[in-house]
């Protein structure tokens, strides 16, 4: 079943490159196709943001006008800064930790693709948020959190010299592993 997994995403990018110049015609004048470097910096701030714990800091990584959000835990497809906000004022609540397992870089679409691992809060009687006056503290032991493994693609959009987040799919792995992370990069043209 994994082939079959790695086969569908292999197909997904093979199609999203093939249409890559459609998009790319949107993007303003100064920018260049991102390099492998750019484009895992790019995922780094995704993950950054992510740390800060603030929905604000992560939906300003996105376009503006007509993000694409196919999230890892809703249904629905999101397509506006407010859905994008209401999804990560949700999902930070269970303080996710990133760690990349594998990424696929395709240079001639600003596109980055790959497998990553969420360690998450799991929100039950047991183990929920803590209200604390006004705030809510999200920090939950050991024992209240788990892993989730998931694919990631990630279509940038480059506008006033500014790389922005125009599609970003992530869906939960079908077949939860115990693999765990070697950091492999890859990179075509």
């Amino acid at each position: 079943m994994r082939v079959f997994t790695i086969l569908i995403l292999s197909l997904l990018l093979q199609l999203m490159v093939s249409h890559a110049d459609e998009f790319c015609a949107h993007s303003g004048p100064g920018c260049e196709s991102l390099s492998e470097s750019s484009l895992l910096k790019l995922l780094d701030k995704f993950i950054s943001a992510l740390k800060t714990g603030k929905s604000s800091k992560v939906v300003d990584l996105y376009r503006k006008k007509n993000p694409l959000l196919l999230a890892t835990l809703d249904n629905s497809p999101i397509t506006n800064t407010s859905g994008l906000t209401t999804y990560f004022d949700k999902f930070l609540l269970n303080s996710p930790v990133a760690t990349i397992i594998q990424t696929f870089a395709f240079l001639d679409g600003n596109i980055l693709a790959g497998l990553y691992n969420f360690e998450v809060n799991v929100l039950s009687e047991k183990c929920a948020p803590k209200k604390c006056g006004p705030t809510t503290s999200i920090q939950c032991s050991h024992d209240c959190r788990t892993i989730v493994r998931a694919r990631f693609t990630f279509f940038y959009e480059c506008n006033k010299n500014i790389w922005k987040i125009a599609h970003h799919h992530s869906s939960k792995l079908p077949f939860q592993t115990n693999e765990t992370s070697n950091n492999v990069h890859h990179a075509w043209k």
